[in-house]
C-alpha cells in the first residue's frame, strides 16, 4: 500500500513538472511586447506629422490665394477710382465750357449786325448832313459792343500786329517798304474772340518786305 501511494505521488509530481515545463516554452521572449508598442507609436507620430505638414501646406496655399485676390481687388479699385476722378474732371470741364460758350451761336449771329452798323457809320460820316443819324447809329453800335464785352467777347487785334494764322486770315499780300515783313497793314473785317475761343478770324491784308538789294541788282543788269 505504501509503495503504491508513493508511486502515485511521484506520477502526480511528474505531471505537474511536465505542465510547468510546457507553459514555460510558450511564453513570449522578455521585452517583445514593448518593441511592438514602440513601433506602433512611431508610425502614429509619423502619420500625425505628415497630416500636420499637409494641413500647413493647404493653409499656406489658401493664404497665398487670399493675398492674390486682395491685390487684384485693390488694383481694380485703383483703376475704377482713377476712372471716376477723370470722369468728374471731364464733367466739370464740360459744364464750365457749356456756361462759357452757351451763347456762342447768338453772338455769331449778332456779329453780322455789328458789321452792318459799322458800315453804316463809316458811310454816314462821308455825308455832312447826316451827323444826327451817325450819332444815333454809333450809340446803338457802342451798346452792342458793351453787351458783348460783358459776356467775354473781344475784338482780335489786327492792324499793325504781326500776322498770326490762328487769329488772322490773309486775303491778300502787298509789297511794302514801310512795314516789317508779314505785318497786318489793313483790316477788311474784324475778328472776334469769345473768352478763349476764336469766333471768327480777322480778314486782313499782309505786308511783304521788298528786297531792295535784289531790285538794285536787276536794274544794274538792265
Amino acid at each position: 500500500m505504501t509503495d503504491d501511494f508513493e508511486r502515485q505521488q511521484e506520477e502526480e509530481c511528474s505531471e505537474v513538472a511536465s505542465e510547468e515545463s510546457g507553459l514555460g516554452d510558450t511564453r513570449e521572449p522578455e521585452g517583445g511586447g514593448d518593441t511592438t508598442t514602440d513601433e506602433r507609436s512611431a508610425e502614429a507620430e509619423t502619420e500625425q506629422r505628415s497630416e500636420g505638414d499637409d494641413t500647413a501646406a493647404t493653409q499656406e496655399d489658401e493664404l497665398s490665394r487670399f493675398r492674390r485676390e486682395a491685390q487684384e481687388n485693390y488694383d481694380r479699385f485703383v483703376r475704377v477710382y482713377a476712372e471716376f476722378e477723370n470722369y468728374k474732371k471731364r464733367a466739370v470741364k464740360e459744364k464750365t465750357d457749356f456756361i462759357k460758350y452757351a451763347h456762342e451761336g447768338l453772338v455769331k449771329a449778332l456779329l453780322g449786325v455789328i458789321d452792318n452798323l459799322e458800315r453804316a457809320v463809316d458811310e454816314s460820316k462821308k455825308n455832312s448832313h447826316a451827323e444826327g443819324l451817325v450819332e444815333g447809329v454809333e450809340m446803338v453800335l457802342n451798346q452792342f459792343k458793351d453787351i458783348l464785352d460783358k459776356h467775354g467777347v473781344r475784338e482780335v487785334q489786327a492792324e499793325g500786329a504781326p500776322f498770326d494764322p490762328n487769329l488772322h486770315e490773309a486775303m491778300m499780300h502787298e509789297d511794302s517798304e514801310e512795314h516789317e515783313d508779314n505785318t497786318v497793314i489793313e483790316e477788311f473785317q474784324k475778328g472776334y474772340i469769345l473768352n478763349d475761343r476764336l469766333l471768327r478770324p480777322a480778314l486782313v491784308k499782309v505786308s511783304r518786305k521788298v528786297d531792295t538789294k535784289a531790285d538794285v541788282g536787276l536794274s544794274e543788269e538792265k
